[in-house]
């Protein structure tokens, strides 16, 4: 099982997993189907995990801005939909705290890759991180780790513990 952070523009990046997860409809990853975008996605496999980290840009939900504001599980590999390249989820759930950029910014102990991405501000749609880091997000709000030991997550919470 890989983690991924998923850096997408405005409420409706996350607020669309939680309505589709209601009406059925095919969520998660979406892309335009280019090679860019298909090298980003092709090793996310179903199983995995996902947060998704909505930026300041277009996100009016001032809690949400620059927060990691829910996790998902990967429902499928990638695949093409009509010119666009997709990643199902499923088990789309808002942390009850979304985690902020600044509070995990300037955190010492993070993973290499994950510290490279922070310097550049949050800008790739798509990046992996490492079970540590996972840790290290859920653990910033305790409220958060006790909230995810409750539902499907909670053997991933206690696997990294």
């Amino acid at each position: 099982m890989r983690i991924w952070i998923e850096v997408a523009s405005g409420n409706w990046a996350w607020e669309n997993k939680l309505k589709d997860a209601q009406t059925g409809e095919k969520i998660g990853l979406k892309a335009p189907a280019t090679t860019r975008y298909f090298n980003l996605l092709k090793d996310v496999r179903d199983g995995d995990i996902l947060f998704t980290h909505l930026t300041h840009s277009l996100t009016s939900k001032k809690e949400w801005r620059g927060a990691i504001v829910g996790i998902s599980s990967i429902a499928s590999s990638v695949y093409n939909d009509n010119k666009m390249i997709r990643v199902d989820t499923n088990k789309n759930i808002t942390l009850p705290i979304p985690i902020r950029f600044a509070e995990y910014k300037d955190i010492e102990t993070i993973s290499e890759n994950f510290l490279k991405i922070i310097k550049r501000s949050m800008q790739k749609y798509l990046f992996e991180i490492t079970g540590d880091d996972f840790q290290t997000l859920i653990h910033l709000h305790e409220e958060n780790a006790n909230f995810l030991k409750k539902t499907e997550y909670s053997m991933m919470i206690e696997a990294f513990d």
